[in-house]
């Protein structure tokens, strides 16, 4: 079986249904086998959760090694494998979804609060191919989020690790979590040109503007914030639509949305290209010719004395 499925199929093994037994808060599992009168004793239920969790972080870590240095392994996992198999003279295609939705899909099983704090850190380390505890168990300790969030680094290297922790841990019902994910994305963004291209990329200026709309207090400040972050980098079509007809309500206009608007309609960047280390844009044969006047092209050296 192919590594990456393997993975996958790993990440759903630990997403079946557990027994009673495994929620118990202590104490020893004693399980009896059906031909067995003798009962044999199994690890303790908080044993096995931490056992769980540790198989659920070696699983991202041999994912993001597997990643790391490799377009091949990136690219494989990103894009739907597809596999011609020849028998009898008929070709039957196979294509199996291998990349960021099959581990969005495994990670939905995982459905405890518990596990979902893990996950998300994994996620984040992912993103920055981190795995440093700091990243590991970000989500997890949660006292004092804002210096916390502060400390943060780095370049996102995974946008499709980034969409699924956005979309997993925004419908989050801890508030400190949320506000965390929210104010971590406004600090990634404002780190790096890079981030911001990558986040602006997403396609949240709709999750944002709609959390925003139903926030409170601190977590409304911070989606004000990120929401004009993106807008900087320019939205969709999709988002700008709805945005305006947002801004209408009851045949009144919403000074807020308003402000919002005028915000973004003063987009500081045109539509451009953001590339990183080993990089190509293909234009296939029957692609629209380049724009007429040309284009720009702005590179970065870093010189290491």
């Amino acid at each position: 079986m192919d590594g990456f499925l393997s993975l996958m199929s790993v990440l759903a093994s630990l997403g079946v249904e557990e027994s009673d037994a495994l929620h118990a808060d202590e104490g020893i599992i004693v399980a009896q086998d059906a031909d067995s009168s003798v009962p044999s004793l199994v690890e303790p239920a908080v044993q096995m959760r931490e056992d769980r969790t540790e198989c659920l972080k070696l699983v991202f870590i041999v994912l993001g090694e597997a990643m790391e240095g490799s377009d091949e392994n990136e690219l494989y996992f990103r894009v739907r494998i597809v596999m011609l198999c020849i028998r009898s003279l008929l070709i039957f295609i196979f294509q199996t979804k291998v990349g960021y939705e099959s581990l969005k899909l495994a990670l939905q099983n995982l459905a405890t609060e518990t596990d979902n704090k893990h996950i998300f850190s994994f996620l984040l380390a992912l993103s920055l191919s981190d795995f440093s505890p700091f990243y590991i168990d970000f989500f997890v300790q949660m006292q004092g989020p804002d210096e916390k969030v502060k400390m943060v680094s780095g370049t996102l290297k995974h946008s499709g690790a980034v969409k699924i922790l956005w979309e997993l841990a925004e419908d989050s019902k801890d508030v400190t979590t949320r506000y965390t994910l929210f104010k971590l994305f406004e600090v990634l963004f404002s780190l790096s040109h890079r981030n911001a291209g990558i986040l602006s990329s997403l396609g949240i200026v709709g999750g944002v503007f709609g959390r925003l709309r139903i926030a409170q207090d601190k977590e409304k400040q911070v989606l004000q914030k990120l929401l004009r972050r993106l807008l900087e980098m320019g939205a969709s079509t999709r988002e700008a639509r709805s945005l305006f007809e947002a801004a209408v309500h009851e045949e009144k206009l919403d000074p807020e949305i308003l402000d919002v608007i005028r915000f973004g309609m003063k987009s500081r960047w045109v539509e451009h290209f953001s590339m990183e280390s080993s990089a190509a844009l293909v234009l296939q044969s029957d692609a629209k010719a380049l724009p007429k006047d040309g284009i720009s092209f702005s590179v970065c050296y870093v010189i290491l004395l």
